[in-house]
């Protein structure tokens, strides 16, 4: 393991993720909807089992000790004719065509794999992986959490689901006895984008999760003392540890904000400051590093 510092140094070195600019986001999802549904399905259908599908994964720093504890999954499509897109730029046309189940259950499994895949070397970091609102919702995801960690012989505490609570307002007593299904058998669930309008610390009182994860717009806030954004970072860290669940400041990019997170209370930090997602072998090669 690292300290920040050393963490900070080598992000130089790991690939950077394509910018997720939202004018090159929008003309691409455009051309890709210009396309005959079935078009799209089958060039989806092609990515999932031509291997064009790949998972980018991003460090999570321990606050305390400045040491790389966990990893987020990111989707990618390394689509023939655009190159590699991001989740903005393909995910809700899939969601549109109703391609998303299995677009979830690749990216579970996949990110199960590769948490197993480090343990196995020694690396017992957390693996994080999205999940959607209809899994989250479906008491069956439960089952596919237990078939994915097992064929992965993944030990179920280092899987983390994340949801955006945004996603799941509107059926929060089903999402939360899936993630009390989930808390019991040693999963945890984090729920991101704390901080603001409905997305407010009081929501998570209805929610029985394991972490939260602040808002993005508070973190950059940081930087700026008059924005008042420590504060609400402050409530958001009381709101957690009243929950029992643990801190993270997502959309991290200066040494400023990471102070000013650390000094509130957040448990953990990620973003840029300390590494872009990056393949896993390049993630492997940072731990290796570090250790």
């Amino acid at each position: 393991m690292t300290t920040l510092e050393t963490a900070t140094t080598t992000r130089a070195t790991t690939p950077s993720s394509p910018a997720d600019g939202a004018p090159a986001a929008a003309q691409l999802a455009l051309g890709l909807l210009a396309r005959r549904p079935d078009s799209l399905e089958t060039e989806l259908q092609k990515a999932l089992g031509g291997g064009q599908l790949r998972m980018h994964y991003q460090p999570q720093v321990d606050m305390r000790t400045s040491t790389v504890v966990a990893m987020e999954a990111l989707i990618r499509w390394a689509h023939p004719d655009h190159g590699l897109l991001t989740p903005a730029q393909f995910l809700p046309l899939a969601q549109s065509a109703g391609l998303m189940g299995m677009i979830d259950s690749w990216a579970l499994r996949t990110a199960c794999r590769d948490g197993a895949w480090l343990a196995a070397r020694g690396y017992r970091v957390e693996v994080a992986v999205n999940v959607t609102a209809s899994q989250l919702t479906d008491a069956r995801f439960i089952t596919e959490v237990e078939t994915a960690t097992r064929a992965a012989n993944l030990p179920l505490e280092l899987l983390t689901v994340e949801m955006g609570l945004r996603d799941v307002l509107g059926h929060i007593y089903s999402a939360r006895d899936v993630a009390l299904a989930l808390r019991r058998r040693g999963v945890r669930v984090s729920v991101s984008d704390i901080g603001t309008g409905a997305s407010s610390p009081e929501r998570l009182s209805q929610l029985q999760v394991g972490e939260v994860k602040v808002d993005r717009g508070l973190t950059a806030g940081l930087d700026d003392a008059t924005f008042g954004s420590a504060e609400a970072v402050r409530q958001v860290v009381a709101a957690g540890q009243a929950a029992g669940a643990r801190v993270v400041a997502e959309g991290i990019e200066t040494p400023a904000q990471y102070e000013a997170a650390r000094a509130a209370g957040c448990d953990r930090a990620q973003g840029y400051l300390l590494g872009r997602p990056a393949p896993l072998d390049d993630l492997a090669g940072l731990l290796a590093r570090l250790h």
